[in-house]
């Protein structure tokens, strides 16, 4: 599913131009501490199981792979109904939105690079393992050295005097109001920029199938979006209208042009949001398969176990940083959504010692998709049902 490869990268490219650079040292600590207790907790969690139910017809880099595959779906629920509330005011104090967007973010760079480093051990034509850890580290760098480098022309590309144009315009339009240019500057800047955007993961995507290594071109597209965001952000603040200004320190001129280009990459999200469910159903088929009722019960326990390891890790993480008790039980509601249901299903498979590539597709997927479906519904559910309910909306207070 190659839309599947192109969903990380649209949602990837919304979340980081919407976070606030600036707002990142209020949850440094809260951030850090939720993205890595959660990843160790998930590696933990795979190798262990893999570790005691190893299969000798199965390597290892191809069973640990299946829990980090549909995690990339877990963004795609969570992130857009965060925004969402976002601009409705919530959550904007505390900074619970920004924390949970940018803590899925580096998750789904970490998922996508294990599940990158987990398929490059059965792609290289090695025997040494540490020859592909070599080769592995090297196509990762590649990558990190085309996002910085597309990351330092964007600062520069198109050039400042666009946007002094469009500040001029807008001075005009104002002094006489049957000038309505600036708009038009302001769309064909965003457009440009999206546009760049867009070529930095072709090309990162290009190189990967060139190379013949697995598409995980996250990390490039986050570094590229982060740099030319935050000098855009700068720049503006410090060349235009300076002394008017976001309540965040941005200044508004250059957040309408943020807005513009995430318009954009919202309208193409809203593209694939229908389609990325339409090949999930068409990966099914329409073969009804014989549900073992034995292994969907395992399966339930086994996630509601996954879900209680993941409420308390995450309760942990965020105990004692700033959040009240309302905040702690959303991110809890927020974090289930972006747990890995695949992991449970997998385990469940070999506790009923079905085989790895076959058993395994034929008997449970059907299960799998249900469960993700459910999960998706469910997750866009309890995030827009209970967030108002739970956050703080800083609108009402007149910020």
């Amino acid at each position: 599913m190659d839309s599947f490869k192109i969903t990380p990268f649209v949602i990837l490219i919304i979340s980081v131009l919407e976070l606030n650079v600036w707002e990142f040292r209020q949850i440094s600590n809260s951030l850090v501490r939720l993205v890595v207790v959660s990843f160790i907790i998930e590696v933990g969690f795979i190798g262990v199981f893999t570790y005691i139910l190893q299969f000798e017809t199965l390597a290892w880099a191809q069973f640990s792979s299946y829990g980090f595959i549909w995690p990339a779906i877990c963004p795609a629920v969570l992130v857009p109904s965060l925004l969402q509330l976002k601009r409705m005011g919530y959550g904007e104090e505390s900074g619970v939105i920004n924390l949970l967007v940018a803590a899925s973010c580096i998750l789904e760079v970490l998922t996508n690079m294990t599940d990158g480093f987990l398929e490059c051990l059965s792609v290289f034509n090695v025997s040494s393992t540490y020859v592909k850890i070599i080769l592995f580290a090297e196509e990762l760098f590649i990558e990190l050295g085309i996002g910085i480098i597309f990351g330092v022309i964007m600062m520069f590309v198109p050039s400042n005097a666009w946007t002094k144009l469009s500040s001029i315009l807008k001075k005009r339009k104002n002094d006489n109001p049957h000038i309505n240019k600036n708009q038009n500057i302001v769309s064909l800047l965003s457009i440009i920029r999206a546009i760049l955007l867009c070529f930095v993961g072709l090309l990162i995507g290009l190189y990967k199938w060139y190379t013949d290594l697995p598409i995980t071109y996250s990390l490039g597209c986050a570094i590229s979006t982060i740099l030319a965001s935050t000098s855009w952000k700068c720049k503006n603040q410090n060349n235009i209208n300076p002394t008017i200004s976001s309540s965040k320190g941005i200044n508004n001129q250059a957040q309408h042009e943020i807005n513009a280009i995430s318009k954009i990459f919202e309208f193409i999200w809203n593209v694939l949001h229908p389609l990325i469910f339409v090949l999930i159903g068409y990966d099914l088929s329409y073969t009804i398969y014989s549900i073992n009722t034995a292994m969907v019960l395992t399966g339930i326990i086994i996630f509601m176990v996954v879900i209680i390891i993941r409420i308390i890790t995450a309760t942990c993480s965020v105990w004692g940083t700033g959040f009240n008790y309302n905040e702690i039980i959303f991110i809890n509601m927020a974090w289930i959504v972006n747990s890995s249901i695949m992991t449970c299903f997998t385990t469940t498979s070999h506790l009923f010692g079905q085989t790895p590539l076959e058993d395994f597709y034929n008997q449970i997927v059907l299960i799998i998709g249900i469960f993700l479906l459910l999960r998706v519904f469910l997750g866009s559910f309890v995030i827009h049902k209970f967030g108002p309910i739970l956050l703080t909306n800083t609108v009402q207070y007149g910020h």
